[in-house]
């Protein structure tokens, strides 16, 4: 239902550098150039290989801006890269299908009305096939015992524990204790009485022009919804698009969690829970920070927690950024974002709920993107309340999009917590609940 990311971890953990020369699009001050400073780890990926399409493409109607080359890696099959136009791969006469070929597609047909009419229908088959948990790339003990490891994270409850990501790879033992001290982990239950582990990540750097407007930026913090196949490990990692690098350069705090059945925290994957967890995040920051505006973004699966969330007008909600969204489960099956109605067994409907988020809305996607076409997106967009600018990048493809290959993802977001993101406007008193306190509470609080 949902695209499988399976390379993403390995994507995350790639080298990358934010250079100056890539910023030429917009004026930068002091402040904005900190991104270089917070982003560069070592030298920028290969383009070797581009030498012959090494011109800038620029894409800026209809509000969408972009500066990178078309040759970017997609994360599809050979054979999606060789079809054409029609479908067809390398313009060859579809063969017909033969006696056995039918047989496959009956037995393929019959075996697809059997999972969908035997309950209990919608949660299993969202279970198996959209989450896939990968491994989990960290490990966790209490303060001041680094050899005692601990799995359980009812074991971690009203603790002072560390997270600590594996393998760490080239990083110093200097560096890397710094590197984990921007890193405070914890815990929070949610209303289906699952335990999360969630990490709280501080910016170590801040503007030194002190004449710079850093209003915006001091008014929000930050709540990160992974994409799949990933946890808090993979996003941990140095010289990488990690939770520090984005609190470094956006010079806020970021809050990130683990869902359901993910890393160690406890419980299954399920769309049910996806929501769950992600209130319970939100409440635990609204009573950590309460004078702070929360901003969602949302990355892959994690758009259709955020989108969800979003919809019900939580109170201090500052914006919404949607990674690579997809209209709903059904509709990226079908390859039909424009489909106005689906049945009742659809599931992460974001298409039905988009229009209910009060706040505005960024949507970032890549042309090339084999997992999620950027029609979802297109199709989104034009649903929003409070639409901004999107930005569809020329040539990135599902990972290259967040992986510091494409700056301009990094820095339209920059933009956006800038200027566009809602932090004047206290919190509406008419806005909905993300989740009662009684449903998820913050365990250091009890």
């Amino acid at each position: 239902m949902v695209a499988h990311d399976e390379d993403s971890t390995q994507h995350l953990g790639s080298q990358f550098s934010i250079r100056e020369e890539d910023l030429d699009t917009v004026e930068l001050s002091d402040v904005e150039l900190d991104f270089e400073r917070a982003l560069a780890g070592v030298s920028p990926p290969d383009k070797n290989n581009n030498n012959n399409n090494h011109h800038h493409h620029r894409r800026t109607s209809s509000g969408t801006g972009s500066s990178t080359n078309g040759s970017q890696p997609n994360s599809g099959s050979d054979k999606e890269e060789e079809q054409g136009a029609d479908g067809k791969g390398g313009g060859q006469e579809e063969k017909p299908l033969g006696f056995f070929g039918t047989i496959s597609n009956l037995l393929k047909a019959c075996g697809l009305l059997c999972v969908i009419g035997c309950p209990p229908v919608p949660e299993i088959i969202t279970r198996k096939v959209a989450f896939h948990p990968p491994e989990c790339t960290y490990t966790a003990h209490l303060r001041g015992e680094p050899g005692k490891r601990i799995v359980s994270v009812r074991k971690l409850q009203h603790k002072d524990f560390v997270i600590e990501p594996k393998p760490i790879e080239g990083i110093s033992p200097y560096e890397y204790e710094r590197l984990l001290k921007q890193y405070t982990p914890f815990t929070v239950t949610t209303r289906e009485k699952c335990v999360l582990v969630g990490v709280h990540v501080r910016p170590s750097n801040y503007p030194r022009n002190e004449r710079e407007d850093f209003s915006n930026f001091s008014k929000q913090v930050i709540i990160f919804a992974q994409p799949n196949s990933s946890d808090l490990g993979s996003f941990m990692q140095p010289h990488s698009v990690s939770f520090a690098a984005l609190a470094n350069a956006f010079h806020m705090d970021v809050y990130a969690f683990d869902y359901s059945g993910y890393g160690l925290s406890m419980g299954y994957p399920s769309e049910r829970n996806l929501y769950a967890d992600i209130h319970a995040v939100y409440d635990h920051v609204r009573r950590e920070q309460p004078d702070k505006k929360i901003c969602l973004i949302g990355y892959s699966i994690g758009t259709s927690a955020v989108t969800d969330l979003a919809s019900l007008e939580p109170p201090a909600l500052s914006g919404v950024i949607l990674i690579a969204p997809f209209t709903s489960g059904m509709r990226l099956m079908w390859n039909a974002p424009a489909q106005e109605k689906t049945c009742c067994l659809d599931r992460f409907t974001s298409k039905e709920k988009i229009s209910e988020v009060a706040v505005p809305v960024l949507i970032i996607h890549g042309s090339n993107d084999t997992m999620i076409s950027m029609d979802h997106s297109q199709e989104l967009h034009r649903h929003l309340r409070h639409p901004v600018p999107p930005l569809f990048v020329h040539g990135a493809d599902h990972m290259s999009i967040f992986n510091g290959t494409n700056p301009e993802t990094f820095r339209r977001i920059y933009k956006f917590l800038k200027t566009e993101a809602f932090t004047a406007a206290p919190p509406s008193s008419s806005s909905k609940s993300a989740a009662s306190p009684s449903d998820s509470r913050d365990d250091e609080s009890k």
